[in-house]
C-alpha cells in the first residue's frame, strides 16, 4: 500500500503519535495525536485522487474525462491492474493532457 507515502489525510498541524513513531501500536483511546491507521490512504482512494478533476477548469472537464476513460479502458483491455502501472498511466495522461490544454490556451490568447 502506498497510502502513507502519498496520504492526503495527514493534518500538518497535528502531532503524530510518539508511541507509533517509535515503532509501537497506540492503544490509548484518549490519545489525541494522529495515528498511522487513520491517515493511510488505500490504493483505490489514491487512484481516485490522482484522477480528480477538481483543478481542471470547468470548460475542459468533458475532454479530460473522455481521455482518462480511454486510458483506463485501454489498461483494462490489456490486463493492466497493478497499482504502480495504473498510477503511472494516469499521471502520464494527466501531464500530456495538461500540456496539450496549456498549448491550446496559449494559442487562444495569442489570437
Amino acid at each position: 500500500m502506498q497510502g502513507l507515502k502519498y496520504s492526503t489525510k495527514i493534518d500538518p498541524y497535528k502531532e503524530l503519535c510518539r508511541f507509533e513513531l517509535n515503532g509501537g501500536i497506540c492503544n490509548d483511546t484518549s490519545c489525541k495525536s494522529q495515528h498511522f491507521r487513520n491517515i493511510a490512504v488505500g490504493d483505490d482512494e489514491l487512484l481516485v485522487d490522482l484522477a480528480d478533476i477538481e483543478n481542471v477548469p470547468e470548460y475542459h472537464r468533458d475532454t479530460y474525462r473522455d481521455g482518462l476513460y480511454e486510458v483506463i479502458q485501454d489498461m483494462r483491455k490489456n490486463g493492466i491492474r497493478d497499482f504502480t502501472t495504473v498510477a503511472r498511466g494516469i499521471l502520464k495522461f494527466r501531464r500530456m493532457w495538461e500540456e496539450k490544454q496549456n498549448d491550446k490556451d496559449a494559442t487562444m490568447t495569442d489570437v
